[in-house]
C-alpha cells in the first residue's frame, strides 16, 4: 500500500470527516473515500465507525491510526536526516590532526564546529604527520590536520593552510635566555640544550647548521608535550610551534618567539586526491574557510 494512503487515513481521522481532510489535503472527497475504502478491503474489516457528523476509527481503526501515524513520522525522520546528510549536518567526521598540548586552536576549532552542528559525529585520529597521511591515503579519514615545513606528496591537495611561528620556551630562571627578551634570535640558542619534537628537529638542525653552529639537541620527543614539560625543569629549552598561552603552562615558563631565516611553519588541511570528499568533510573545511578572519586561519590554502 502506498504510504501516502496511510497519510491520507491518518489525516481523516485527525480530521474526523472526509470533507474536513479534503479541504486539508487538497484531494477531492471520492478520491478519500475511495482511499478508505481500499484499506478496509486491504486489512479485511471495516476501520470505522461512520455517523451523521463524525467518522470515529473501531479498534481496528484505532491499530492501523498508530502505526500509519508511526510509519509517516519515520518516513518524515528519514527525509529529514537524508537531506542534512546531503547538506552536511548530520553524519560523522573523519578527521586526523596531529598531537599537540596544549593547543587552543585546535580544540577552539573542534569544538566551535560542533557547537555550530550538534547533529555531526566525530571520529578523531591523533597520530603524527607522516601517519595521517597514510591515514588519509587509505580513505580512513578524510581530513588531515598537520604541520609541515614543505610540499606534500602530489597525492594529496592542501584546502586550507594556517601560518604559525616557532616558540621557545624556558624557565624564567634560565641561565641561557631572558625572560625579558621580546623574541629569542636563533644565534642565542647556541650553547643552550634543547628539547624538539620529532617532525622539527631536522628543520632546526639544518638551519642552526646554516647559521654557523651546530645545536646542542638533549631530547626529540614525538609531541611538544615532554619538551615543554622538560623546560619547566629548567634543564633545557623547547623549541615548539605556538600558538600557547601563558595560562596553560608553569607559571615559572617563558613562551617567545624564535626569530631567524628558514623558521616559517605552517599547519595544513589537507585531502586526498584519489577519495571523494564527503558532505560533512565539506561542510568542516567550508566551516574553516568562512572563518578565515578568526583565530583559526590567518591564511587561505590553494585547493
Amino acid at each position: 500500500m502506498n504510504l501516502e494512503v496511510y497519510r491520507n487515513y491518518v489525516a481523516i481521522i485527525d480530521a474526523g470527516t472526509i470533507s474536513a481532510a479534503s479541504r486539508e489535503l487538497h484531494i477531492a472527497q471520492p478520491a478519500l473515500s475511495n482511499q478508505l475504502k481500499a484499506l478496509e478491503a486491504a486489512y479485511g474489516t471495516q476501520l470505522v465507525e461512520r455517523g451523521p457528523r463524525h467518522i470515529t476509527p473501531n479498534n481496528a481503526g484505532k491499530i492501523l491510526y498508530e502505526k500509519a501515524r508511526r510509519m509517516c513520522q519515520l518516513e518524515d525522520a528519514a527525509q529529514k536526516e537524508i537531506n542534512a546528510s546531503i547538506l552536511g549536518t548530520k553524519g560523522t567526521l573523519h578527521l586526523g590532526i596531529t598531537p599537540t598540548w596544549p593547543d587552543t586552536n585546535s580544540a577552539n576549532m573542534i569544538l566551535d564546529f560542533s557547537n555550530t552542528y550538534p547533529e555531526i559525529d566525530f571520529d578523531i585520529y591523533e597520530e603524527n604527520s607522516g601517519q595521517l597521511l597514510e591515514l588519509l591515503e587509505k580513505g580512513t579519514i578524510e581530513v588531515a590536520v598537520i604541520r609541515s615545513a614543505g610540499q606534500l606528496p602530489p597525492s594529496f591537495s592542501v584546502r586550507h593552510t594556517i601560518d604559525e611561528r616557532l616558540m621557545v620556551a624556558f624557565h624564567k630562571k634560565s641561565p641561557w635566555l631572558s625572560s625579558h627578551l621580546d623574541a629569542v634570535p636563533l644565534t642565542a640558542l647556541e650553547d643552550v640544550p634543547l628539547a624538539i619534537s620529532r617532525g622539527f628537529w631536522q628543520k632546526i638542525l639544518e638551519i642552526c647548521q646554516n647559521a654557523g653552529f651546530t645545536p646542542h639537541i638533549r631530547a626529540v620527543c614525538s609531541s611538544r608535550y615532554m619538551p615543554l614539560r622538560w623546560a619547566s625543569s629548567g634543564t633545557v629549552a623547547a623549541i615548539f610551534v605556538g600558538p600557547v598561552r601563558p595560562d596553560q603552562l608553569s607559571q615559572d615558563i617563558c613562551c617567545i618567539p624564535l626569530l631567524g631565516p628558514g623558521l616559517e611553519t605552517r599547519r595544513l588541511f589537507a585531502i586526498s586526491k584519489s577519495h571523494s570528499l564527503s558532505a560533512v568533510a565539506e561542510a568542516f573545511l567550508n566551516y574553516i574557510h568562512d572563518r578565515s578572519s578568526d583565530q583559526y586561519l590567518t591564511n587561505k590554502g590553494k585547493k
